[in-house]
């Protein structure tokens, strides 16, 4: 079990990196005017999926007992805790699926939109923060990511602000 156990701790940060960098990837791919930018904005997305739904799960389904924590602020024992579990499993392989898609159904979208590579960038730190609580196995550390959730979702609302209607 401390082989799946290092296995799926390595998976996941992984799996996080990828989407840390995915935003800044997400920014600097979205200002590019090629045929193959939807699938080069999904490509981080679709990885994340593939390493979750592969390995990760595998593990999971096998009993194995699959869990990471660091200490976040040892003075105060908090951990920076991740966990996984059935529903966890489940948002995490949503958010990364329909997410993947999403980027390229608004590289379509967005195709003629000045600012587009932002509202890329927005959805990626979204991504992010909803994977943070699909995995997140402390209170504290949860309200982080909720609070992540709600900020980059205020961003997403708020991506059009130089149209009167989208302010409102």
């Amino acid at each position: 079990a401390s082989g799946s156990l290092e296995l799926f701790c390595m998976l996941l940060l992984v799996c996080i990196l990828i989407l840390v960098c995915a935003i800044p990837w997400a920014y600097c791919i979205g200002r590019l005017k090629t045929p193959s930018k939807g699938l080069l904005m999904m490509a981080p997305a679709a990885i994340v999926f593939g390493l979750i739904v592969g390995p990760i799960s595998s593990s999971f389904f096998a009993g194995n007992p699959v869990a990471f924590s660091v200490p976040w602020v040892p003075q105060l024992g908090l951990d920076f805790s991740l966990h996984l579990h059935g529903v966890g499993l489940l948002l995490a392989l949503l958010v990364t699926g329909i997410g993947a898609f999403i980027q390229l159904y608004a590289t379509g979208y967005m195709s003629g939109y000045e600012q587009a590579h932002k509202l890329y960038a927005f959805l990626y730190a979204f991504m992010l923060a909803m994977l943070g609580l699909a995995f997140s196995d402390h209170l504290l550390l949860f309200f982080v990511f909720w609070e992540l959730t709600s900020i980059t979702s205020y961003l997403l609302i708020g991506f059009n602000h130089e149209k009167a209607e989208s302010r409102r």
